[in-house]
């Protein structure tokens, strides 16, 4: 609950006798447990009860942060100095733990004492929890506290500063981040055993009498026929406002936490009038604010728009996947509705579905309409027809190349380094079998181990080992971060994938995710200049270097298919603040990241992010024209087998060489830089690979090219694509930056970035010749 304190309360407690100096408190709490738990009541989890004169938690719950508690039922107000006699119970675990609650206002607020026999980011320390979030850690204990060993704990609050010792030691202090301290103590553990005796607490007793002030600028629209919305001004009291009552037609009908509410299931087109009352933690309840009337808008009779841009895909015998274009409303969509062969088989609130059960060689139509909360329909999409395989593989890629993959390293970026060659391997390894599991989710390899599995390790060693994950910088790095925000969003497509992650694992590939769309905004939105990464490292080459490009504008477009389509992409771009993002990062334990994030000061990073992104004219929700936009520069110049004025040639075949003198040869085979001009099989490649996984996301999401844009984009690719096979199998001799650079060839690229399985993946999207 939010809560306000009058400016001078602080001191006003002191004179009105209840928070009064340390000096003069008094023991307000002692239980020694002789008797029964005393004024303790068990809140939260486990097996609470008294066991030889010792309060004892058995047979433990688990939970995010605490999953046991139980608090006294005496409420405390300033400072307070605690002790008690903490044991925490030996098990399997290695992070076994106990922890005193003090401040305990409710559910989602109060302070928390971390004691655990282990330490990390998240545990053994002192903790703020608001608004049932856990905030980054507020002080760190370095001591850490043996199991099975009875400890003297004491927790000391003065002011805004509080101090844990244990044993005759002190643990930590730090200041608190949230005044007044008020509310219970309580022990508790996040989800192991423990036992705990002799609490003595000297403090002040909450003893309010005083009602919060009046609350002020009560207003009340209806934004939808059924809803009333509800916004007042802060009240204030002498020590805290603990919530405010909504009152509907003279009769109480809620309790607020903040200075609004939603009022539901009322009657369009009626007139209602509302009041609100603040009160405080001792139950005083101030007058009424002044009323407020509102009339319910009309009945919503509009039906959505009809969904756009239905596709139909079957990689197998027995699915199909539909993806489509959100609808709009003017209320706003609820659900989607899919239909097969004219039948409702589904309702969803995603923009994607996979129908399964079919037969193999069948072809069927689908369509979907949109749905309000009225219960309006849309008019049906345009038919989408697929036909399911009659026989063959459901994954097009070689089986010994999907044993490869598997037995790649794990994928795992140094800081400013992710451009290594054995980072690129790996996370080409780990996109090919992402693409794969998106085929057929059950596939697996010749030792029958599924290729969603190894997906999930991938996933699960960037996002959970710190300092793993991409920096998300921008620059140079992402010629291989945009590899793996690519595999995630493919990923997030494949529930045998999605699914095997926990909750908080989702969470961390979403900051990712987040965090590489600003990177590739900060660098390839018209409105920025682009100059250097989000690290200022520089190294960009925004205007003319496909390694560059490429992969900065391919992890965008994926970032922005994963958070849901370009208004969620934008959404989150234009309320963009840097200082709880990086919160958000060092929480997650991404170190990487938060380096990247920190370089660049917060007003500059949200001056650069606030806004929708735009690249070369081209929005979000037109990713193909990105696409196209980019086919024409990175294959641009006509097929030759020689550049740099002829110190880059084709080793041998050239008399061969297909598509001679067509345009789609990829820049770099005739390019200049810092030294003159380059023709550079290398760096060919680095354009060519995130070229290619950017084409596929497009073509996987349904934004398949059309027309003659489509045409001559899929020709350049097809062209470019020919021409650097055909030249890394003959071998090429590359010339770049002044250097002669030797010859590189196909077997070089594979042990580099992994040519073979793009090789694989560029025959089952162009007909490459």
């Amino acid at each position: 609950m939010k809560r306000k304190m009058a400016g001078a309360a602080i001191a006003a407690l002191v004179v009105a006798g209840l928070a009064a100096p340390a000096a003069a408190a008094e023991t307000v709490i002692s239980e020694d447990f002789t008797d029964g738990p005393g004024g303790f009541e068990p809140a939260l989890g486990g097996t609470w009860g008294v066991v030889d004169g010792a309060y004892v938690l058995s047979q433990p719950a688990n939970g995010d942060i605490l999953g046991n508690l139980s608090l006294h039922k005496t409420k405390l107000v300033g400072d307070f100095s605690l002790t008690a006699d903490v044991t925490i119970t030996s098990a399997g675990s290695s992070f076994n733990d106990a922890a005193v609650v003090f401040g305990y206002q409710d559910p989602q607020n109060y302070y928390l004492v971390s004691l655990n026999e282990n330490n990390d980011s998240g545990t053994n320390g002192i903790f703020h929890v608001k608004d049932g979030v856990k905030l980054p850690e507020l002080v760190d204990f370095p001591t850490l506290v043996p199991t099975g060993v009875k400890h003297v704990v004491e927790v000391h609050l003065t002011g805004d500063a509080v101090t844990v010792r244990m044993d005759g030691a002190d643990l930590g202090a730090t200041t608190l981040d949230a005044l007044p301290v008020l509310g219970q103590v309580g022990f508790g553990s996040k989800n192991d055993s423990a036992t705990f005796d002799n609490l003595a607490v000297d403090g002040t007793v909450l003893n309010d009498t005083q009602p919060p002030s009046v609350p002020g600028g009560l207003t009340v629209t209806s934004p939808y026929p059924t809803e009333a919305a509800l916004t007042w001004q802060d009240s204030t009291d002498d020590v805290a406002v603990a919530g405010y009552q909504v009152w509907r037609n003279g009769t109480k009908i809620a309790d607020a936490g903040g200075t609004s509410y939603k009022d539901g299931d009322l009657t369009p087109s009626s007139a209602y009038s509302y009041t609100v009352r603040a009160y405080d933690e001792s139950g005083n309840v101030s007058a009424d604010s002044q009323p407020a009337t509102v009339r319910t808008a009309n009945p919503d009779k509009q039906a959505p728009s009809r969904p756009k841009g239905v596709t139909a895909k079957s990689h197998t015998q027995s699915q199909a996947t539909l993806t489509w274009h959100a609808a709009t409303d003017n209320y706003g969509v609820t659900g989607y509705r899919v239909y097969r062969n004219g039948i409702k088989i589904a309702g969803v609130d995603a923009l994607t579905y996979t129908d399964s059960g079919l037969r193999a060689g069948t072809r069927y139509t689908y369509q979907v309409r949109a749905q309000d909360r009225a219960g309006n329909l849309s008019a049906p999409s345009v038919a989408a027809l697929t036909r399911t395989p009659t026989t063959g593989p459901a994954v097009p890629y070689r089986q010994g190349l999907i044993d490869s993959a598997m037995a790649e390293p794990l994928t795992a970026y140094q800081l400013n380094e992710e451009w290594l060659e054995t980072t690129q391997r790996s996370a080409t390894a780990m996109y090919f079998l992402t693409a794969a599991a998106s085929y057929e989710p059950t596939y697996r390899s010749s030792s029958s181990v599924p290729v969603a599995d190894r997906v999930v390790e991938h996933i699960r060693n960037l996002v959970n080992v710190s300092g793993n994950e991409p920096g998300c910088s921008g620059g140079l790095d992402t010629i291989s971060t945009n590899f793996a925000i690519q595999s995630f969003t493919l990923a997030k497509d494949v529930p045998q994938i999605w699914d095997q992650l926990t909750t908080q694992e989702k969470h961390k590939v979403t900051l990712l995710a987040k965090a590489c769309l600003v990177a590739s905004h900060f660098l390839h939105d018209d409105g920025n200049p682009g100059t250097t990464g989000i690290n200022q490292l520089g190294n960009t080459g925004k205007t003319w270097n496909a390694n560059h490009v490429e992969g900065g504008i391919g992890m965008g477009l994926a970032a922005s298919y994963f958070l849901g389509g370009a208004d969620q992409a934008n959404a989150f771009l234009t309320s963009f603040q840097a200082g709880p993002f990086l919160q958000e990062l060092q929480a997650a334990g991404f170190t990487s990241t938060y380096w990247v994030f920190s370089q660049t000061p917060a007003a500059d990073l949200e001056a650069a992010t606030n806004r929708e992104y735009v690249f070369n004219g081209h929005t979000l929700d037109d990713p193909f024209g990105w696409i196209a936009y980019r086919a024409q520069k990175t294959y641009n110049n006509a097929v030759a087998a020689t550049g740099a004025n002829g110190k880059g040639y084709l080793v041998s075949g050239a008399d061969g060489l297909p598509n001679l003198g067509e345009t789609g040869m990829e820049q770099e085979f005739e390019s200049s830089d810092a030294n003159g001009k380059r023709s550079d099989l290398r760096y060919v490649s680095l354009g060519w690979n995130n070229s290619l996984v950017n084409l596929w996301l497009v073509e996987h999401f349904g934004d398949a090219p059309t027309g003659a844009a489509g045409d001559d984009t899929l020709r350049r690719y097809t062209v470019g694509t020919t021409d650097f096979l055909y030249k890394a199998d003959r071998g090429y001799h590359s010339w770049s930056l002044g250097t002669d650079r030797g010859v590189y060839t196909a077997a070089d690229l594979d042990g580099l970035m992994g040519l073979d399985w793009l090789r694989e993946l560029a025959g089952t999207l162009l007909p490459v010749e």
